[in-house]
């Protein structure tokens, strides 16, 4: 086949960029929303308003519980892993080691690791444990972390009366 007879390659699609244009994501404090993949409730489930965390939820619980150790500048002001998702309000320094893409790619990458491992002990396969990307909201103002605060420590209440069970 010559040069002229080849098919014209298909160029891959386009994928969306989620991240605000111009935003610093190298500095501040942010809540964070990462979902499962296809909302599957891997996590754990709420019982009498409290989260009950599955082992995989746990695996999660305990990356979060890791990330200022392992990410010099990061702090994790609060968290709630829910049956699908997982809330937290993360700070970052100037001069922190990764920035907020880098320590959210981080914890997904090694949680889904250590889910893997969970699932293939058990006999099973995990597939994609996280959809694609995350979902960020700046925190300007401390009422602001306050009130985020609230909502992540009430979620698995809210949970529960909006009966998703």
């Amino acid at each position: 086949m010559d040069q002229t007879s080849r098919p014209t390659p298909t160029p891959y699609p386009q994928r969306k960029w989620v991240r605000m244009p111009g935003c610093d994501y190298s500095a501040g404090t942010w809540m964070i929303t990462i979902c499962c993949h296809e909302g599957r409730r891997l996590l754990g489930r709420i019982f009498g308003g409290q989260m009950q965390l599955s082992p995989m939820g746990q695996a999660v619980d305990d990356v979060i519980r890791g990330i200022e150790l392992h990410h010099k500048g990061t702090q994790v002001m609060g968290w709630v892993v829910m049956p699908d998702h997982v809330h937290l309000i993360l700070s970052l320094e100037m001069g922190a080691s990764l920035s907020l893409p880098g320590v959210v790619g981080s914890l997904k990458g090694v949680a889904h690791k250590r889910c893997v491992e969970l699932a293939n002990a058990e006999g099973s396969l995990l597939g994609p444990l996280w959809q694609r990307g995350f979902y960020e909201s700046l925190l300007s103002t401390p009422s602001e972390c306050d009130a985020r605060r609230r909502y992540i420590l009430e979620n698995p209440e809210r949970w529960e009366r909006k009966g998703k069970g």
